[in-house]
């Protein structure tokens, strides 16, 4: 319920560090959630170091009132009837990268002071235990925005309780107003203003750490022309211009 708190365990996940050992350097860092290739994304900072990031984020836990005690390496605060502890039980599913970035995100967040106790669920059980009743205190899940990049799904307040998509909880009046514009505006320009104000909106707030878009390799035959992969988002997208590929060619008058 802190916003002080949400923003440090932003700053501390060394999204990078994990894209290079999880992903093998095969993905894009995201501070926002419109991903790349689709309206009003902005390319992630990443100006400061993860050792910079993580100083920050002691800087705004402390002026948030947290201690930390480097005797149990862990911060608390005192509330009106006790006293609250700084950890996190986190959420994810069996797939294996799910696996291996929720445990890159617990020894980022133990860097910071900050226990993490991660509990692998089977897909299913997932959807179905956590997901849909949002039951978790912390979770590490994907989603797919599709190419039209329409964020409204999973932002906007309607979209709270099962079966919409918005797992955050998140509610905001000034974004759900941005989102209902920007859906019915017909100016892309216009739009891309609109999802810039939404953009601020989310960052301000910070409902969810944004990790990162993964990039997928496709390997073609050298003698296979007229390749344009563009934006991908489902694996079949590769095939969107199927008619223009061609493998041999002749001489013509």
């Amino acid at each position: 319920a802190d916003s002080s708190v949400r923003k440090a365990l932003s700053l501390a996940v060394d999204k990078q560090g994990i894209i290079n050992k999880v992903l093998l350097g095969y993905g894009v860092p995201l501070d926002s959630p419109i991903p790349p290739g689709t309206l009003g994304y902005v390319e992630a900072s990443g100006a400061k170091t993860h050792e910079e990031n993580l100083n920050s984020a002691r800087t705004l836990l402390k002026k948030a009132d947290w201690v930390f005690a480097t005797s149990t390496n862990q911060w608390t605060k005192k509330s009106k009837k006790e006293t609250l502890t700084l950890h996190l039980n986190l959420a994810t599913s069996e797939k294996s990268e799910l696996k291996a970035v929720a445990e890159e995100i617990k020894v980022s967040l133990l860097e910071l002071g900050v226990p993490v106790n991660v509990t692998v669920f089977a897909t299913g059980d997932l959807k179905e235990t956590v997901v849909r009743p949002r039951k978790f205190e912390a979770l590490f899940f994907g989603q797919v925005i599709g190419l039209v990049g329409d964020p409204y799904p999973f932002w906007h307040s309607s979209q709270r309780l099962d079966p919409g998509l918005n797992i955050a909880s998140y509610a905001n009046a000034k974004v759900d107003k941005l989102l209902e514009d920007a859906r019915t505006e017909a100016s892309e320009e216009k739009r891309v203003k609109l999802y810039g104000s939404f953009n601020n909106e989310i960052i301000k707030d910070a409902p969810a750490i944004f990790m990162y878009a993964p990039e997928f390799l496709y390997v073609f035959p050298k003698d296979v022309k007229g390749l344009h992969m563009g934006t991908i988002t489902t694996a079949s997208d590769r095939f969107l211009n199927v008619y223009e590929w061609y493998i041999n060619t002749d001489n013509v008058w």
